[in-house]
């Protein structure tokens, strides 16, 4: 038999979150700042679930969704892969890397997916609990289709979880499951709030909760002090962004550069001028892989890379596994990581700097702002970033001439692409003759050559709570 010492895992356990562990109404929802920890929180209070299932020999069935699977892949299953590696689980499940589920001892599963086969998800039975990560990518009727399959009745309690960024006031979660009430509990900045709602069914009152917990980094016992000073910083570039990501509150989009952008289901396969922009990212920040393509006047855009922890080996390979190794198409990567473009192009994978300098990321906004810009649906970080992508203000609100620099990684990597393969706007090219911004229109519309392609060679008390 496998023992699991209950009370050994608590130590993992961020103490401002050990509530949510217990917490057993209908809805659960998350709101907070970044870095919060929350989503650390949502995967562990389930495999906890799991653990209490296997100590009564009962099973556990958790759907765990973002709103593609490609986004679920790189967030929601490897960090459930990565907790119960840290708890030393292993010998207790099996995965499944193709269909991105787990497999418990005593038959226990959770499954990690998107929202790109709707028919799929309704043929899953015996749901126990659903968590929709990044709950603001979902639509009001995502979210109403998902709470109708989580039914029947179950050995233990069923339950909705919500996590994510506060980013518009005017999102259907904050109009249609927020009330007032709890909305002020937020305002005022207090950690939980709850409301019960009761139904009459017959003759009988029937009564059910919604519980939510704000949160923000200083929740967070385990994060890092530079990180926890980005996010201060905020103040200083753009305060709605310092509302939603450093204090966790609704914000309201103002001023955002990309108002006017589309979603395609069919990815084109010829286009006239394609290629990959690459931007850098490790410990924080993740490294993003984007592709774009123009045919006419428009420009579609999709993300390949949205990852962190990615070495510049991890990266090639994924380029590789992206082009199929055919090596036609220009790859146009950070000019601030030389040595990084340099390791990618010696392991056999062209990669040339991106230009920069003086206005090159409002010259790069413009060019792109052009083009009819259509996003494969699939692309759902390079979706959240659009939707929040907005021009920086100062303290009392006065916009300014430069993007917010927050949650832009994948912009950045289109960036360096599309200037690439059509320059800045000729409208732009004799504004302020300052040599910088002269000598970056030149570079930005110089003609690519061939040479730039060049490679270089035992526990029931603790479990009864959860």
């Amino acid at each position: 038999m496998i023992q699991v010492d209950a009370k050994g895992l608590m130590q993992f356990i961020n103490p401002n979150f050990v509530p949510i562990m217990t917490n057993k109404d209908r809805y659960f929802v998350l709101i907070g700042g970044a870095g919060s920890g929350k989503s650390v929180a949502v995967a562990q209070k389930l495999i906890l679930r799991i653990l209490k299932g296997m100590s009564k020999k009962k099973k556990h069935k958790f759907l765990c969704l973002r709103k593609t699977g490609p986004a679920a892949g790189n967030s929601i299953y490897p960090l459930l892969k990565d907790i119960l590696n840290q708890w030393n689980l292993q010998r207790l499940y099996k995965v499944n890397k193709t269909t991105m589920s787990f497999h418990f001892v005593g038959g226990s599963e959770i499954l990690c997916t998107g929202l790109d086969d709707p028919e799929k998800i309704k043929s899953i039975h015996g749901i126990t609990g659903v968590w929709l990560e990044e709950a603001t990518e979902f639509t009001h009727d995502d979210f109403k289709q998902l709470d109708l399959r989580v039914r029947g009745f179950t050995w233990d309690y069923k339950q909705l979880i919500l996590s994510f960024n506060p980013i518009d006031e005017n999102h259907w979660i904050r109009q249609k499951l927020f009330s007032d009430d709890i909305q002020a509990e937020i305002e005022a900045e207090n950690q939980f709030a709850r409301k019960e709602m009761t139904q009459e069914v017959g003759n009988k009152k029937i009564t059910y909760a919604m519980s939510v917990m704000h949160s923000t980094y200083r929740d967070n016992e385990f994060l890092d002090d530079v990180y926890k000073a980005r996010l201060e910083n905020l103040i200083n570039e753009d305060s709605n962004y310092y509302d939603i990501y450093c204090r966790g509150v609704w914000g309201v989009l103002k001023g955002l550069i990309f108002e006017h952008w589309e979603q395609c289901d069919v990815w084109p396969q010829d286009f006239d001028v394609s290629g990959y922009g690459i931007d850098f990212g490790f410990s924080v920040n993740p490294s993003s892989i984007v592709e774009a393509g123009f045919r006419g006047n428009d420009l579609y855009l999709r993300e390949h890379c949205y990852k962190v922890g990615m070495t510049n080996k991890e990266i090639a390979v994924t380029l590789f596994g992206i082009t199929h190794g055919r090596m036609e198409k220009p790859t146009v990567a950070d000019s601030a990581e030389p040595k990084s473009i340099a390791e990618i192009r010696s392991l056999g994978h062209p990669c040339m700097p991106s230009v920069k300098g003086k206005d090159s990321v409002v010259f790069g906004i413009q060019r792109m702002k052009q083009y009819r810009i259509l996003i494969y649906r699939e692309s759902t970080n390079l979706i959240k970033e659009l939707q929040g992508y907005k021009w920086a203000t100062d303290r009392d609100g006065t916009p300014l001439n430069m993007p917010v620099k927050f949650n832009d990684h994948l912009i950045d990597a289109a960036r360096y692409i599309i200037t690439k393969l059509k320059g800045v706007p000729a409208s732009l090219e004799i504004i302020d003759g300052s040599d910088g911004k002269q000598d970056f229109v030149e570079a930005a519309n110089r003609e690519t050559t061939p040479g730039d392609f060049a490679v270089d060679e035992d526990n029931d008390d603790i479990w009864q709570d959860f």
